[in-house]
């Protein structure tokens, strides 16, 4: 049986191609403490919030996409450990502008990124 055999058999179900990643290694019940303290702190100072973000490039690949019946999600675990990946951390300031990008190799871990506060981003603030 072909792959689009299958695809062709899924569509006609009323399957449709979807996957949603999802850390197992995810604490919701902390994520949302943290959110919820975030929020006061942007409370007491608006406006003067830096936003920093950090992106990988994994030399692996995984399947971004599955198969489900319309309406229903997909999910697909994998881990966040750490693999060999290049990273790319930026910061902004409401949205205007990144500055103080950093590429790197590897994962960022607490000296990396206190390397970058220190180094780049505190100088360029």
């Amino acid at each position: 049986v072909s792959t689009s055999s299958i695809r062709h058999a899924l569509k006609w179900m009323g399957a449709t191609r979807k996957k949603q990643p999802r850390y197992r290694e995810r604490d919701s019940a902390s994520r949302i403490r943290y959110l919820s303290s975030l929020r006061e702190s942007l409370k007491l100072c608006p406006g003067r919030a830096v936003y920093l973000d950090e992106t990988g490039f994994e030399r692996t690949t995984h399947r971004p996409h599955g198969w489900a019946p319309k309406g229903r999600k997909v999910f697909g675990e994998r881990s966040g450990k750490s693999r060999p990946r290049t990273n790319l951390v930026a910061a902004t300031v409401k949205g205007k502008r990144l500055f103080a990008p950093l590429l790197f190799e590897g994962n960022l871990d607490a000296a990396v990124f206190n390397h970058y506060l220190k180094e780049q981003l505190l100088k360029e603030l």
